[in-house]
């Protein structure tokens, strides 16, 4: 099975990231082929730039983009696609293109003629793939039967979020603003922005319909990414619209709302243990023991005493006969109040100091430590609608606005299925993935 977690932009998709994040490890590189593009220190392989553009953002290196989206440093390295990675790869912590599968499904370039095969065989051994995509991402290889995953939010409050994302100065991740978005729309307002048609169309408009019905652009092959214009995008439709219906209906095990969150009966990084994705075999060696210690549930406390010697102690071998025949009145030690120290016995592979509670103002937890929330107190920043604000998000996400309704009974669905895998997850779970259609 190959699970494909669609993470809708400004739609609760960092709480995917933090939920699945146990998937992979941070300091482990060769099950993940997102990482593998990588070296530990974030820094591109030069070797797998060619997989990186293709698989990660849908870039090529060919005539297809027309020279205007070139990867970098490509045209000289076909050892990313000559050489299979080994281990082969199960697994892709990230990826992010809207362009794909199409951009790569038509390619016919002749300097790296064996890519589309190459990305199938990484596909095809694909166990779980994470990232901002559109629906049809499978059709570049997958496992015998494959699914997906989402979550949506509300059109209005979704389409503010984006706009706040794009204001965000500097960037969350360095001290430079370097955000094109940013630069781009220096002077403008939201209004502005929602009355330009000519700026990030595939975003403010109808985004949850484009994403999860596939749409890409028209002829299909292009490359675009959320600073495109409508010159090659579709236009959306109510034929669209029914498209993302079905896919929800036929191909989407788990949907979501995030409004409607709270209703999880666990929190949300239980899924990838309810849906039996544990970690690979080598990662899990090294945060789980290989050798098996008993231990008592969490809720047993242990009691010990500061001034209890072993004499006084009866062994457990002799515990009867120590009962029935008590030492002699003299020899009892004098009673005194035992000073008493409580442990809460962890599991073997958890021992680590237990963390004290200092005092102070409660520290505020983000949803996701290691990801990019939308910061707040950036210049141009909105955070509450005026009414010609909100008629125009409307205008603009007509067909989100009936999908998202489509999706609230399947977010009630989606919570029930999840209280029965909560029911069987003693077992291997055996999730109920949908055939390619």
């Amino acid at each position: 099975t190959t699970i494909y977690i669609l993470r809708i932009q400004k739609a609760g998709s960092s709480l995917f990231d933090e939920a699945f994040r146990s998937f992979f490890s941070a300091e482990e590189h060769s099950r993940d082929l997102y990482r593998r593009m990588y070296k530990p220190n974030h820094t591109p392989r030069q070797e797998t730039s060619v997989l990186r553009c293709a698989l990660r953002e849908g870039r090529l290196p060919a005539t297809i983009a027309k020279g205007k989206h070139r990867c970098a440093q490509t045209s000289a390295q076909r050892e990313g696609v000559d050489n299979l990675l080994d281990p082969l790869p199960d697994s892709m912590s990230f990826a992010y293109s809207y362009a794909l599968p199409d951009t790569l499904t038509s390619y016919n370039g002749d300097e790296f003629p064996g890519l589309l095969e190459r990305a199938r065989t990484y596909m095809q051994n694909m166990r779980l793939v994470v990232g901002h995509i559109r629906f049809g991402y499978h059709r570049l290889g997958h496992r015998g039967v494959f699914s997906y995953i989402t979550m949506l939010r509300h059109p209005v409050a979704r389409v503010m979020s984006q706009w706040n994302w794009f204001m965000v100065s500097p960037w969350p991740m360095g001290s430079q603003d370097f955000r094109p978005q940013k630069r781009n729309l220096e002077g403008y307002s939201i209004e502005d922005w929602l009355e330009d048609p000519s700026l990030h169309v595939y975003h403010k408009s109808n985004h949850m319909t484009r994403v999860l019905c596939g749409l890409g652009t028209s002829p299909p092959g292009e490359y675009f990414d959320e600073d495109s214009g409508p010159d090659n995008l579709e236009n959306v439709t109510q034929e669209h619209l029914e498209c993302a219906k079905a896919n929800l209906d036929n191909h989407f095990s788990l949907v979501f709302l995030l409004e409607n969150l709270t209703d999880m009966p666990v929190p949300l990084r239980s899924l990838p243990r309810l849906l039996g994705l544990t970690a690979s075999p080598h990662i899990a060696d090294q945060i789980r023991p290989k050798v098996a210690v008993e231990y008592k549930p969490l809720s047993s406390l242990r009691v010990e005493s500061a001034n209890a010697t072993p004499a006084s102690e009866p062994s457990n071998q002799h515990d009867d006969e120590a009962r029935s025949h008590p030492p002699p009145a003299s020899d009892r030690p004098v009673p005194r109040r035992p000073s008493v120290r409580v442990q809460t016995v962890l599991p073997s592979h958890n021992q680590a100091r237990p963390r004290v509670r200092r005092p102070g103002p409660p520290r505020r937890r983000l949803l996701a430590p290691r990801d990019n929330p939308t910061p707040k107190g950036s210049p141009g920043q909105v955070f509450e609608l005026t009414e010609k604000q909100t008629v125009l998000i409307r205008q603009q996400n007509e067909f989100d606005l009936l999908l998202y309704e489509h999706a609230r009974a399947l977010h009630t669905e989606s919570i029930a299925r999840v209280r029965e895998l909560m029911h069987v997850r003693a077992k291997r779970v055996r999730w109920m993935p949908t055939a390619d259609g």
